[in-house]
């Protein structure tokens, strides 16, 4: 997931991610927003990376991504043919999810993260019972990084901020 706090390292750090990895693209208020975007979308396309667009829909399917995230679950205005990701917190939101069309469900905060500093954390026992809830797959989130997703088991992916600046 792009953040402000990756600075002058973001782009290296998307060209270090695996083949067939992606990007959240958030950045919500970069003043260079769309030139960052299609540095992100050239490196995307070069190596192989999905790549997710959160903020303004109808500005995203200009640029024809593989999808969407709308974090928390909300009303779905127009639904295009493309991957939809909800950021779920609890049962209420997965259900909610799972009415308005979701692909694929970001389940957070597993472990603390700086991104949302003093929220408490779900713990692997709570993640573990969301994530049974889902019929669809699931990526982990919120103080993620690949010894932390290696000890989760049944999940399709995780997504990090922190766990990915080097």
């Amino acid at each position: 997931m792009t953040d402000p706090r990756f600075g002058e390292r973001l782009l290296p750090s998307i060209q270090k991610l695996p083949k067939g990895a992606g990007v959240i693209f958030r950045n919500y208020d970069a003043p260079n927003r769309l030139n960052m975007f299609h540095d992100i979308a050239k490196i995307c396309r070069r190596r192989g990376l999905k790549l997710i667009f959160a903020g303004d829909i109808e500005g995203c399917m200009k640029h024809n991504i593989e999808g969407y995230y709308y974090g928390r679950p909300q009303r779905i205005t127009k639904r295009y043919n493309n991957i939809t990701l909800f950021g779920v917190h609890d049962a209420h939101e997965i259900r909610k999810a799972q009415i308005l069309g979701a692909d694929a469900y970001m389940v957070s905060p597993v472990f603390s993260t700086n991104s949302h500093k003093g929220q408490r954390p779900l713990g692997l026992l709570r993640f573990r019972q969301l994530r049974q809830l889902c019929n669809k797959p699931v990526i982990a989130l919120g103080g993620m990084n690949q010894a932390r997703f290696q000890s989760i088991s049944n999940v399709h992916g995780y997504a990090a901020i922190d766990g990915l600046i080097q």
